[in-house]
This record gives C-alpha cells, sequence and structure tokens, in this order.
C-alpha cells in the first residue's frame, strides 16, 4: 500500500513537470505525461491515467497538434466523468474551450465548453477557475465580432481575477480588454486598460506580461510612433516569444529596414521549425514572402507564399491559411494568373468573416472579369453614395426634432424660472418695504421691550427677502446643467438631470415660503443638489453627507438652502480646479444648542483659487454673500458672537490640502 501511494506522488510529480513546461518546451511536456500515463496504468491510479490524458492532449495543443489533441482532451473528459471527478471535468472543459478557440477556430463551440467549464467551476467554489473561464468566453464572443458581450464577459473575469489578487490573471485580462478595443480602433481606450495592467504589475511589484508590452508596440505602431513602438517591443522581446521577435521583423519592414526585418524573420523561422511551433513557423514565412513582394521579387515571394499556406493547411491554422491565400491571390494576379489568383481567393472569401467577404466578392468578381467590376464598383458606390445621404438626411431631420423639442422644454424652464424670479423679486421688494416700516416704528417706540420685538421682526424680514434672492441664483445655476445635457444630445443623462432637479424644485419651491425647514428636509435638497452636480461635473468628485446619529433631524430647524452656497463653492473654486479626483465631506454635529455643520473639500485651497479668480476676473458667490448675512443674523437673533470660520487645510510638507468651513447655527426646534 505505501508502495503504491509512493507510486502515486511520483505520477502526481511527472505530471508537474509536464505543466511546467506546456509553455516552454511542449516535447518535453509531452514527454513527462507520457510517463506518468504509463505509470499511472501500471499502478492502476484511475485519476492519474485521467490526468495524464488530459495533460498529454495540452501538450499536443500547445504543440500546434490540434488534430492529435482533441482525442486525448475527449479520453480525458469521458474517464473523468466516469470517476465523478468534478474538477478533473472543469478543467477538461475549459482544455476543450482553448483547443477549439485556438486551434480550430471553431468559436460558439468553444464558448459552450467553457459554460460547461464555469457552471463547474462555481459550483467548486474555484475562482481562479472561473476568471479563466469567463475571460475565454468573452475571447470566444470577440472572434465572432460579438463585442458588447465579449466586454461584458472580460469584465466580469478581470473583477474576479482582482478579488483573488491573481495579479497575472489581473493583467492578462486587462490586455484581453485593451486588444478588444485595439480592434475596435479605438487605441485611445486600449492603450488606457494596458497602461492599468502595467500599473498593476507594479503596484504589486510583480513582472508584467510580455503580451502587454507587445500590445502596446502595435498601438504606437499604428499610430507612427515608431520611437514609443521600439521601446515596447524591447521589453516585450525579453518574453522570449518568436511572435514577439515577428513584431520585431514589422517594424523593420514599417520603418524601411526590410533587410533586417528579412533577417529577424528567417531566425524565427529556424528556431520555430527546430521546436514544431508551427503557427510561428508559417507566420514567419509568410512574412518573409511580403518583403519579398515588396522587393517585387514576386517568384520568391510566391515561393514562401505557398509554404507559409501548406503549413497552416497541414495544421488547420485557419488564420494564417486565410493571409496566404489572400497574399497568393494578389501575387498571382500582379502576374495576370487570373485563374490561381481566383483558386486562392475563393479559399480566402470561404475563412473570412462577414466582413471581408464583401471585399472578397468584389475581388472575385474583379478577377472573372475587369469590365464587369469597374460597372459594379461604379453601382455600388452610387448606391453607398445614396444611401449615405439618405441616412445623413435622416439623421438630420431626426436632430432638428430633438432640437425643436429640446428648446420648448427649454423655453418653458426659462419661462417659468423668469415669472418664478419677477414674483420673488416683488416679493423682496415688499419685505424690503416691511422691513424699514418695521424700523421706522423701532425708532418711534419708547418701550425697550417693544424695541426688541419689533428689531426681531425685522431681522426675520430681511433674512427672508436675502431667501428670495437665494432661490432664483440656485435655479439658474442648475438650469444651466440642463441646457449643456440638451445641446449635447444626451438623452439618458438629460433625463436622470430633469428628473433630479424637477425634485429639487419642488423642494425650493415648498420651502420659500418658510422661515425655516426641517434639517432633514434641507440635508435631502443638498443630496439632490450634490447628485446634479455629480452628473454635470461628470463624476469629477465623489462626496459624503454625515449627520450626528443622535440628532433629530426632523425636529430640528434651519433657514432653508443654507450649506448649499458653501457647498457650491467647495466644488467650484475647490474641486474643479484639481487635476485628480476630489472628494467632499459635510459632518453635521451638535454641541450645546449649536448646531456645527463642517464642510471640507480636498481641493486646490483658497490662495490658489483666488490667483485662478484674479486672472479669469470671478467674483465672489453672491450666493455665499447673502448666506453669511443669513447667518449673521441668526447670530445676532441668539447674541452669539462667531458664525462662520473657514480653515485652509494642509499636508506634511505644508502644500495646501484643501479647505474647512465650520458653520455655527444656533438650534431651532419644531414647535
Amino acid at each position: 500500500m505505501l508502495y503504491s501511494k509512493q507510486k502515486q506522488e511520483k505520477v502526481d510529480l511527472l505530471l508537474t513537470l509536464s505543466k511546467a513546461y506546456w509553455y516552454s518546451n511542449r516535447d518535453t511536456a509531452l514527454f513527462y505525461a507520457s510517463e506518468a500515463l504509463q505509470l499511472s496504468k501500471d499502478i492502476s491510479y484511475a485519476r492519474g491515467v485521467a490526468e495524464a490524458y488530459r495533460y498529454i492532449g495540452v501538450s499536443n495543443m500547445f504543440g500546434a497538434r490540434s488534430h492529435i489533441a482533441k482525442p486525448y482532451l475527449d479520453t480525458a473528459l469521458k474517464l473523468f466523468q466516469n470517476l465523478h471527478d468534478t474538477p478533473g471535468i472543469a478543467a477538461t472543459y475549459n482544455n476543450i474551450g482553448v483547443l477549439f478557440q485556438k486551434d480550430l477556430g471553431k468559436f460558439p463551440e468553444s464558448i459552450v465548453a467553457f459554460e460547461q467549464a464555469l457552471k463547474l467551476f462555481k459550483q467548486l467554489g474555484n475562482l481562479e477557475g472561473q476568471g479563466s473561464a469567463l475571460n475565454y468566453i468573452g475571447l470566444g464572443y470577440q472572434f465572432q465580432g460579438n463585442f458588447q458581450k465579449a466586454i461584458e464577459y472580460l469584465l466580469q473575469g478581470l473583477e474576479v481575477r482582482k478579488k483573488i489578487k491573481d495579479i497575472q490573471g489581473a493583467m492578462f485580462s486587462l490586455t484581453r480588454v485593451g486588444d478588444l478595443y485595439q480592434m475596435l480602433e479605438q487605441n485611445e481606450v486600449a492603450l488606457k486598460y494596458y497602461m492599468e495592467a502595467l500599473h498593476l504589475a507594479t503596484e504589486n511589484k510583480a513582472k508584467p506580461l510580455s503580451d502587454t508590452y507587445a500590445a502596446i508596440a502595435k498601438v504606437y505602431m499604428e499610430s507612427k510612433h515608431y520611437e514609443e513602438a521600439k521601446k515596447y517591443i524591447d521589453l516585450a522581446l525579453k518574453g522570449n516569444s518568436d511572435w514577439y521577435y515577428l513584431l520585431l521583423g514589422r517594424f523593420y519592414t514599417e520603418t524601411g529596414v526590410p533587410e533586417k526585418a528579412l533577417v529577424v524573420y528567417k531566425e524565427v523561422m529556424t528556431r520555430s521549425q527546430k521546436s514544431s511551433a508551427y503557427s510561428e513557423f508559417a507566420s514567419s514565412i509568410l512574412e518573409i514572402s511580403k518583403i519579398y513582394q515588396l522587393k517585387k521579387d514576386y517568384p520568391a515571394a510566391i515561393k514562401y507564399a505557398r509554404n507559409a499556406y501548406e503549413i497552416a493547411s497541414s495544421h488547420n491554422l485557419r488564420w494564417i491559411i486565410s493571409d496566404a491565400a489572400n497574399s497568393l491571390s494578389s501575387l498571382y494576379a500582379i502576374q495576370g494568373n487570373y485563374r490561381k489568383a481566383y483558386t486562392y481567393e475563393k479559399i480566402y472569401r470561404s475563412i473570412s468573416d462577414s466582413v471581408s467577404n464583401v471585399d472578397s466578392h468584389l475581388k472575385l468578381a474583379f478577377l472573372e472579369s475587369k469590365n464587369e467590376i469597374q460597372q459594379k464598383q461604379s453601382s455600388i458606390e452610387l448606391l453607398n453614395k445614396d444611401n449615405q445621404i439618405k441616412e445623413q438626411r435622416l439623421q438630420r431631420e431626426a436632430l432638428l426634432k430633438k432640437i425643436f423639442i429640446g428648446g420648448i422644454v427649454v423655453i418653458l424652464i426659462i419661462a417659468f424660472v423668469l415669472l418664478r424670479n419677477i414674483l420673488l423679486k416683488r416679493k423682496a421688494e415688499k419685505h424690503q418695504r416691511e422691513l424699514a416700516e418695521s424700523e421706522l416704528q423701532i425708532q418711534k417706540l419708547k418701550s425697550e421691550q417693544t424695541e426688541t420685538e419689533l428689531k426681531q421682526q425685522a431681522t426675520e424680514l430681511e433674512m427672508q427677502a436675502l431667501r428670495a434672492q437665494m432661490n432664483p441664483h440656485f435655479i439658474f445655476n442648475s438650469l444651466n446643467s440642463i441646457n449643456r445635457f440638451i445641446l449635447q444630445n444626451n438623452k439618458a443623462q438629460a433625463s436622470e438631470y430633469l428628473t433630479k432637479f424637477s425634485r429639487l424644485v419642488r423642494i425650493i419651491l415648498n420651502s420659500s415660503a418658510n422661515a425655516s425647514v426641517s434639517l432633514a428636509e434641507d440635508l435631502e435638497a443638498l443630496q439632490l443638489y450634490l447628485e446634479l452636480e455629480c452628473l454635470r461635473c461628470e463624476q469629477k468628485f465623489s462626496f459624503k453627507i454625515k449627520a450626528d446619529p443622535d440628532l433629530d433631524i426632523d425636529f430640528i430647524q434651519v433657514p432653508p438652502m443654507l450649506l448649499q452656497p458653501f457647498v457650491e463653492n467647495a466644488i467650484w473654486h475647490g474641486l474643479m480646479n484639481k487635476e485628480s479626483e476630489g472628494h467632499l465631506w459635510i459632518n453635521i454635529d451638535q454641541q450645546d444648542s449649536i448646531l456645527i455643520c463642517t464642510i471640507t473639500d480636498d481641493g486646490i485651497g483658497r490662495k490658489k483659487s483666488a490667483e485662478l479668480k484674479d486672472k479669469s476676473g470671478k467674483h465672489k458667490s453672491m450666493g455665499m454673500k447673502i448666506t453669511e448675512s443669513r447667518i449673521a443674523m441668526m447670530q445676532k437673533m441668539n447674541e452669539e458672537n462667531k458664525s462662520i470660520e473657514i480653515r485652509d487645510l494642509v499636508d506634511a510638507d505644508g502644500n495646501a490640502a484643501g479647505t474647512e468651513v465650520v458653520l455655527k447655527i444656533p438650534i431651532q426646534e419644531q414647535q
């Protein structure tokens, strides 16, 4: 029994050695897996037999021998199923999915296999397996042209890998997402994901993937930034993969040094032939053909292209077959051999995707009849132009319709705001008159008690007048954001913004006639205002409102829209001028009968903000002036001395680190 256990441990060791050579030396990996299979059979180690079949299949798959790999993987799957070995079944489905996707080009079948693997990995709670399967499902949808689902699955895989701190896996996922955006010709977005992968490696002191360096190099190559491209190619070459040397050859070709490219391709051809890396072998031969085509040595170009085509065909390397067939079709057409050109174009067309099929069809028509293709091309161009004109007209009509509707909405809102502003202005004037009358009565009254009461009434009237000025000030600021979304034709954000804005306007209208509102209502209005500003500023800052849980915010009364101007000032003069994401904290506490409202931001600070204001000619916020006056009068009514404190925050080095505003408000409880 002990002897049998030792033999099983040896099998497991042989399989571990095989896996270690999967990527670097497929023949060595195959040797260790075969030894493990024989030993497992000798000692009747059923799981070892199944695992050895799987490893032999994977070794052949990475050695570009897919026709041999598939039977071994199928056998492994059956053995694992007979053993009811769920981890083995899941791993084998994952391997079969890779085989279908990479070597056989059967993308729908690969997705089915990966979904089976994903289901089992979820049952097992294997997050590492889930991350791998999700990533490959995303790649399967990418190869089928379903980019929306591809991004969805790739990002799910990325989230899982980050969760388990699988740094290598997360970098792989980020790189694949970047590849997807590069395929969609969105190179700036692609570069963002590649750089995030490099940042993740640096942050975790991990070695970056050579694939990531190579992908960044491709982006710079496409934008003709060859100096940057060469820097990243050199970094990728440390990975010692022939694929990166193929990229180096392309660099030399594009920078006008085809002789250097030829040397690189021939070195890759020699190495890959020795290691039986047929994909790299065929690709290097095809690139050599393209060099000879550039040199107009068409017989040599045809010779190498045919060789690449034959190697790719014998190993079912579909994408190389397609590329080689396309090259041969062009080369034979240049030499006037349209029969062979037509034959290879048909092969190319049968493999290419739906977009390539359109181009291939036009090319085939040319090879069948030069005159006929000219007529067809003319017809197609006219039809395309006609369709473009119709589409542009429909888009223009739709845009005008949206602008018309948006204009009506804006006019209605402006009319509402102007009407309300006029009413509020009249109300303010009335209050001012009443205030003057009250002051006159105070002068005439001899009784000290009566004089105090009248002064308090005058102060309350003045505060009402200030509030009447405050409300239209805020409404006009909010209206600017709605106007911008409408002009940008951003329907989703415009709708969201308008919904929140209408709720906020309703709160303002309900509270405008009152001298005070509950703290809960005022904080609700402030929450809505901050959500609107976040939308307006495209999430450039985050915020948090925190009230002491011991405060009874439903009964504490405060002047309406009291904190909003200070919050607005923090956003537009502190946070919006900051290059990175800003943060805003609003804390509400109580000390004795005083409500302490602290507004803190990590913006650029008052000094730098003042410098920017001087350059731009901006003046102090009218909303803040009004609010300062309101608080000062409240303090006066309650015989308090200090109402507002503004502190400049600095970091450990003495640099500006934001601003803190502390408002002290006498607490009024609901009667």
